[in-house]
């Protein structure tokens, strides 16, 4: 599946809580041409990057995005964004943070356990 980055565009924009009027102009792009992108697989790097310096993030962070997974990229996508032995790396990078996630919610779990446990034997106090 490829990602849609018109998609990822106004989500990111709406992330920042800008008009899009507002990320248009400083961008020095017209708001038609921002709408368009939206509409857009692919857009144009230029134009992506100057709507990452107003959002104030990189093209990298652009992707790093929870649901942007970098095998979903095109593989003109990966080479544009992504050196492949940094390709190798996020993937490398994702399982480990999942498996984190995985520990993190486990630890919660006991602590919510032990929590629950105590709360009983304060009422008696």
């Amino acid at each position: 599946m490829q990602i849609n980055q018109g998609d990822l565009l106004r989500t990111k924009i709406a992330q920042s809580r800008m008009k899009v009027q507002d990320v248009a102009k400083q961008a020095k792009l017209p708001p038609s041409s921002l709408y368009d992108m939206y509409k857009r697989t692919d857009v144009p790097r230029s134009k992506l990057q100057a709507v990452c310096d107003v959002l104030g993030i990189s093209i990298r962070e652009f992707y790093m995005d929870m649901e942007t997974d970098p095998e979903q990229l095109t593989n003109e996508g990966q080479a544009e964004y992504f050196p492949t032995a940094q390709i190798e790396m996020l993937r490398r990078e994702c399982g480990f943070l999942k498996e984190q996630v995985k520990h993190l919610n486990t630890i919660i779990a006991l602590l919510n356990e032990k929590l629950a446990a105590l709360q009983p034997q304060q009422r008696n106090l």
